[in-house]
């Protein structure tokens, strides 16, 4: 067999493959099943940050409140704990961050921590109490830190974050369904493909359904592919036979973050992180595979497709952008630039830029003299992706909640336009034509 990343790889059928004297779909022909209800394989037990089964006070939910201070944030993004001192670790995971991570410095000391399917963020600890350190194992119940008043705060308390597929989500609904017991399923929600017609913006769903782990992928058949990690497996929601249709590929998969590359194959090419591990997912005539590349990357993903088949693939690790290339086997890299947990990787006109949300400004990111980083100016909040629309700049598209909204570049300076249309989740894009994007909402 060939080596993986071998993009002359053997050309399947994209949408059949003769099997006997029947033809099955591409997605049926390489090992995916109807959907089945299948529930998500969890272990380890999930606490409260005061490691007991008791949800401790709350000084400030999460959401929309008043400015507590100059500085801070009307659209609080976690919730804000006290009444304990020992702050422990929710679950079992591994430790991404400690310390102050570069564009952080708000939230002074603090300790990230990748579990099983999301990420927590315990903010304000006290300077120098840090208990962990990066990379290090832990599990429900430990010690991380002690709770403080460190960064921009009114008092001393602890700000707790989780972030499920880069999108930060309510901490408590979240630990409430959990404590005491194991993890359930990630929600599942349905998906809808947002974009124009007959002149303006609209949303439609698809009548399937995928986790907010998802990517979006254009293999050229004029709507685009979406794989997904939910229920234990790669998911495919998908046009075939002129009708969306969804399938379970039996490939045992449970992403933390996911993206997919058209590499000129019938299948896309995956990467996934799984358990910290980064794995290179590909499909051959025997099905799928999952091949782990031998790198940690204990955070989100976004991988691109560059000139002559030049895989490379950005990572946020410990708030710090890194830099992965298969050019002598896989390599990766810190770039030392300050990187958000929403970010997309995109190849415009044959050169990676990055776009990044820091400080709730949209961001890019691109290899010069060094990596180089420059504000757009451009506040937003909420998921974001981008996509190459021509112009030499990626265009920016972010789910505000009230609106999604499209960034790009006019006039010489960035102008975002809102679409007038919302839709709730996390999103993606793609270029299929037309003149706009085509947003994939779940």
């Amino acid at each position: 067999m060939k080596s993986p990343l071998d993009l002359s790889t053997v050309e399947l059928s994209r949408r059949g493959l003769l099997v006997g004297a029947g033809m099955l779909t591409g997605a049926a022909a390489l090992g995916f099943d109807a959907l089945s209800a299948s529930p998500a394989s969890a272990a380890g037990a999930i606490l409260w940050p005061n490691g007991t089964t008791t949800r401790p006070a709350i000084s400030s939910p999460f959401g929309q409140r008043p400015k507590p201070n100059q500085g801070a944030s009307s659209d609080h993004k976690g919730t804000d704990f006290v009444g304990f001192s020992i702050v422990r670790a929710v679950a079992d995971g591994v430790v991404v961050a400690a310390g102050i991570p570069g564009g952080w410095e708000p939230g002074g000391t603090q300790v990230w921590i990748q579990h099983d399917g999301f990420l927590t963020r315990s903010l304000h600890m006290v300077a120098g109490s840090l208990a962990v350190s990066p990379n290090q194992t832990v599990h429900a119940g430990d010690v991380i830190g002690t709770m403080g008043a460190t960064g921009n705060v009114t008092g001393v308390h602890l700000h707790l974050e989780v972030v499920v597929g880069g999108v930060q989500i309510d901490p408590v609904p979240f630990l409430t369904a959990r404590v005491g017991g194991t993890p359930q399923p990630d929600p599942v929600r349905g998906v809808k493909e947002f974009a124009v017609r007959g002149g303006s913006w609209s949303a439609i769903p698809v009548g399937y359904n995928m986790s907010n782990r998802f990517t979006a992928v254009n293999m050229g058949s004029g709507w685009g592919d979406l794989y997904g990690s939910f229920g234990g497996h790669l998911r495919y929601v998908g046009v075939m036979g002129g009708a969306w249709t969804q399938m379970d590929s039996g490939l045992p998969l449970d992403a933390y973050s996911i993206s997919a590359l058209n590499v000129g194959q019938s299948f896309p090419h995956i990467f996934a992180v799984e358990n910290s591990v980064l794995y290179h997912i590909y499909a051959d005539g025997t099905g799928w595979h999952k091949a782990s590349t031998g790198l940690t990357v204990p955070g989100k993903i976004s991988a691109v497709l560059l000139p002559g088949g030049n895989v490379q693939i950005v990572a946020n690790i410990g708030g710090y952008m890194h830099h992965i290339t298969t050019h002598n086997g896989w390599e990766i890299g810190n770039s030392g630039i300050p990187i958000g947990d929403e970010f997309k990787a995109v190849n415009v006109g044959g050169m990676l830029q990055i776009v990044t949300l820091l400080n709730g400004v949209v961001h890019l990111i691109w290899p010069g003299a060094g990596w180089q980083l420059q504000s757009t100016g451009i506040g937003t909040s909420g998921s974001l992706t981008a996509v190459d629309m021509g112009g030499g700049y990626p265009t920016v598209i972010t789910n505000e909640g009230w609106s999604v909204c499209v960034t790009s570049v006019s006039g010489g300076g960035w102008v975002r336009q809102s679409t007038g249309v919302a839709v709730s989740g996390t999103i993606d894009a793609l270029n299929i034509g037309g003149g706009y994007p085509t947003v994939y909402a779940v």
